[in-house]
């Protein structure tokens, strides 16, 4: 019975974590977090159980992946479950080095004492795992909008080490008083939740101001919601083109956004004008837009010489393909078709948009012959546009410097940002999330890129094929969202801003202090063992 109610205690962690991330990013959700927090301090601290809850948690919130595996990557089902299967593993493992830190002899004294040792463990693995989809648990409190607003000074790890250190020092001080009457650990605790909910009440209002006095401009969102068997089919590409000309049209707005991938035609790179050529998706445009497009150009001489070099003999017309770099790309165009910017993608997805290992292990492509062979891009400024006056909000020109993020790298902080460094007043993400079905995944997708406003203090602009289309202000609000698989439009006035947060500053350096302080003890506890070796 005590094995049965170990596992009992352990399964409350996944539970919990289940209900708050397939859901919508609401209180209930908060609260579910919360609890899973709590549960994990609470939970037994032995590998099986840890290595239990972890494995039910990514088989729970992350069921989605075998099917999107075998849509996205082309792989065979049992393969692509195997996949699944092997992920699932690898991730559970944070639980159990988690478990190791914890119970590890290596905190000074006064860690446990401020109840240090919970939050840095579990927020030193979490940030230092490396995860195909990074998320935290902070990432599901976005409804409490005081707590949500602190991620723009100490980002969501910062967040989650305050969550962390909450939980464990509300436990300790509620067993202090039972036991022995003494108020001072809660107290504390409570004191310190207190004022950092008030900064973060504080940092609303503020941000309410600044979103207040920004200059606006008029967007459109169009979702065209194309299935994947028709996308990127060149027999429909002109009826899946039509569908977004026909949304677009008669829109009175500055700015269109289009998802990735919308034109599927292989389009150069070096194009300074496409009206009235085969690459002008939209030859009627009369407004500014952006939108997902597959590009190539040639590679240099240097590297068409290396390449032959690598093969060991001159490069041939089987070898066409890999002369040219193909990205996966978003074009920025103004009103008369001139090409205002060009942004290809840099984190590409693995087994989707390339194969790890291909080029030693070339037997890999015939288990996902559909897998790309994409390129990564380099480009890192944002792309500057000159909105002029249409007769609507906007009343005087003003130049929009769109951070451009394609698919998957809404969810890489790193990304939002430097583009906000180099001067972007708002960041607008092209997805294509058809991949995923009727599931939560397109919904999670939504609410872990919403941090990437609140860290940077821009609106996100999210426009995707099938859903979850919206813009997402600076306090992690989603408005102007289209229900998924639904062909429609959201048209949004957004401001555009420029204040810097204290995260795009340099509190993004806050979130590698528990991993830097967590090696630091590790290194010392390896060397004092090494020393008590050598005294025996």
């Amino acid at each position: 019975m005590s094995y049965l109610l170990k596992y009992l205690r352990a399964a409350l962690v996944p539970v919990c974590i289940a209900l708050a991330a397939t859901g919508d990013a609401d209180i209930f959700s908060a609260i579910m977090m919360i609890a899973a927090i709590v549960a994990i301090y609470l939970m037994p601290k032995d590998n099986g159980s840890l290595f239990f809850a972890g494995a039910l948690i990514y088989a729970l919130c992350f069921s989605w992946l075998a099917g999107t595996l075998e849509r996205f990557g082309g792989f065979p089902a049992t393969v692509a479950f195997l996949l699944f299967l092997l992920f699932i593993f690898l991730s559970a493992l944070q639980m159990v080095f988690f478990g190791a830190l914890f119970r590890a002899e290596i905190y000074p004294r006064f860690f446990r004492q401020l109840g240090l040792v919970f939050p840095l463990a579990w927020t030193g693995v979490d940030f230092l795992m490396p995860k195909m989809f990074p998320w935290t648990p902070a990432h599901f409190l976005l409804a409490i909008k005081p707590v949500a607003l602190l991620a723009s000074v100490v980002g969501p790890y910062g967040l989650t080490f305050l969550c962390c250190w909450a939980a464990e020092n509300s436990i300790r001080g509620i067993l202090e008083f039972q036991r022995k009457g003494k108020m001072k650990r809660f107290a504390l605790t409570f004191t310190i939740i207190t004022l950092s909910c008030s900064f973060g009440y504080y940092l609303q209002v503020r941000l309410d101001h600044v979103t207040q006095h920004a200059q606006r401009i008029s967007v459109a969102l169009v979702q065209g919601n194309l299935s994947t068997e028709t996308k990127g089919k060149s027999s429909y590409l002109k009826a899946n083109l039509a569908e977004y000309v026909r949304l677009s049209e008669k829109r009175n707005v500055d700015l269109l956004v289009w998802p990735e991938s919308v034109m599927s035609t292989w389009t150069p790179v070096n194009m300074e004008n496409i009206r009235d050529t085969k690459y002008d998706p939209f030859p009627e445009q009369a407004v500014s837009l952006i939108y997902g497009v597959l590009s190539y150009e040639q590679r240099s001489k240097d590297e068409l010489a290396k390449l032959e070099s690598e093969l060991g003999r001159p490069l041939t017309r089987q070898d066409m393909e890999r002369v040219f770099h193909w990205y996966n790309s978003a074009f920025v165009l103004d009103p008369v078709g001139g090409v205002a910017g060009v942004y290809h993608k840099r984190a590409l997805m693995p087994l989707g948009e390339y194969l790890p290992f291909e080029e030693s292990f070339p037997w890999v492509r015939s288990l996902s012959p559909q897998s790309g062979r994409f390129s990564v891009g380099h480009i890192a400024e944002p792309v500057r546009l000159q909105i002029q006056p249409r007769g609507g909000e906007l009343e005087v020109p003003v130049e929009v410097r769109s951070g451009l993020l394609v698919c998957y790298e809404d969810l890489l902080s790193a990304l939002s940002v430097d583009y906000v460094r180099r001067g972007a007043n708002i960041l607008v993400n092209v997805t294509n999330d058809a991949w995923y079905g009727q599931t939560a995944a397109p919904y999670q997708h939504e609410l872990l890129a919403s941090w990437r406003a609140v860290e940077t203090g821009r609106v996100l602009l999210r426009a995707t094929n099938t859903g979850a289309t919206a813009g997402i202000m600076p306090d992690g609000t989603a408005v102007g969202g289209l229900p998924i698989f639904t062909a429609a439009v959201s048209e949004l006035e957004v401001p555009l801003l420029s204040h810097v947060t204290f995260y795009v500053a340099g509190g993004h350096w806050l979130e590698v202090i528990p991993s830097f302080v967590l090696l630091l003890l590790l290194f010392g506890g390896f060397i004092v063992g090494r020393q008590k070796g050598f005294s025996k």
